[in-house]
């Protein structure tokens, strides 16, 4: 619990690091993580554009941007492991300005500390149970794909696919899948 306060509390900080020169409403996307649908947990984002343009097509107009997206969550897999995820995407974005949807591509890189339950002990005499944990880190680079749909101007709804590797020198490197639903509302 304490990790996760820590690490709301850098996000928090960064982010207004980088609300003060803006003065536009910043999207917070807020969504359910899962590690090949099984592994449930709450994921927390934003996004800042780096770049902004326009292309206009008959009666269609296409807003197009590069982004940076900060996140941070974790997941679970009850009584095996419970893991923490750190990541930012830099990608490319697509918004349909006249049907009020969007596809993103974005790469990331993120870091995911894993504890998980190695052993357990069982005392005969009583029952009890003891589990011994180890923690793992590794990197991870994914490949992403997002699409979403805005209800209104300040609230929206995204699906993301993700597909990743993890990295790491003294662990097995093992690839792994990412799905994600969410809502997304501007501040």
């Amino acid at each position: 619990m304490k990790k996760i306060v820590i690490l709301l509390m850098f996000f928090i900080l960064g982010n207004q690091i980088f609300t003060q020169n803006e003065s536009k409403n910043i999207p917070i996307s807020i969504g359910y993580l899962s590690n090949l649908g099984y592994q449930p947990g709450p994921k927390i984002g934003t996004q800042f554009n780096l770049k902004n343009w326009e292309t206009e097509a008959e009666k269609l107009t296409k807003q197009k941007s590069f982004y940076v997206s900060p996140q941070i969550g974790f997941f679970v897999y009850p009584n095996v492991n419970t893991s923490y995820l750190v990541n930012a995407d830099l990608g490319y974005k697509r918004v349909k300005s006249h049907m009020n949807n969007y596809s993103a591509f974005s790469v990331g890189l993120g870091f995911i500390n894993q504890s998980q339950i190695t052993k357990r002990k069982i005392n005969l005499s009583d029952g009890s149970q003891e589990k011994i944990r180890e923690n793992w880190g590794w990197f991870l680079p994914t490949l992403n794909y997002e699409f979403g749909k805005a209800i209104n101007s300040k609230i929206g709804w995204y699906g993301k696919g993700s597909y990743g590797f993890k990295m790491s020198s003294t662990r097995e490197n093992v690839a792994v899948i990412f799905v994600e639903l969410g809502i997304t509302f501007k501040i």
